[in-house]
């Protein structure tokens, strides 16, 4: 994937950050390409609210935790969901952890009742993560688990327009 950056990495030092502006919302958000960190200008460094995202972190996140002296603003490692998959990173030990890509997958009407959703009785899921069709990649390697993340993305979409037809 070919991309204009808008920004030195404070934590590779190479020119890989891409920088997105929520006019809506008034913030601004980096993605470190190379590294596979992230940061938003509200995660400042002593607020309230990094206590409150980091108990909803799983603690391989939490532990990479990268300060930016320079920002005053703490880097995560990036985890995105979609409707069509999800891109996270996943580990037990800070030195040994993985980029994951899993397709999201349609439950189909004979196996919904083994996806139950949790507090509404008598209802289940459409769809499901497909952990068995997980991709994992070494830590180092994010920009390719991204690649797959985006080609995972326009294929369920292309997918699902040739079926609509």
């Amino acid at each position: 994937m070919k991309l204009e950056y808008d920004a030195m990495s404070p934590i590779t030092g190479t020119n890989t950050v891409l920088i997105e502006a929520d006019e809506t919302t008034n913030t601004e958000s980096r993605l470190c390409t190379a590294s596979g960190y992230t940061t938003k200008d509200t995660w400042k460094v002593g607020s309230d609210v990094i206590e409150q995202i980091e108990q909803r972190m799983p603690a391989i996140v939490v532990s990479k935790r990268y300060e930016d002296t320079e920002l005053n603003q703490y880097w995560y490692l990036f985890t995105m969901s979609t409707p069509y998959g999800t891109i996270y990173p996943y580990g037990k030990d800070n030195n040994k952890w993985y980029w994951i890509v899993t397709p999201v997958v349609d439950v189909a009407e004979e196996d919904k009742e083994k996806y139950p959703v949790p507090g509404k009785p008598g209802e289940f899921y459409d769809s499901r993560l497909a952990i068995e069709h997980s991709q994992a990649f070494e830590s180092d390697k994010f920009e390719e688990a991204l690649d797959s993340f985006y080609n995972l993305i326009q294929t369920t979409q292309l997918n699902n327009q040739e079926h609509a037809n």
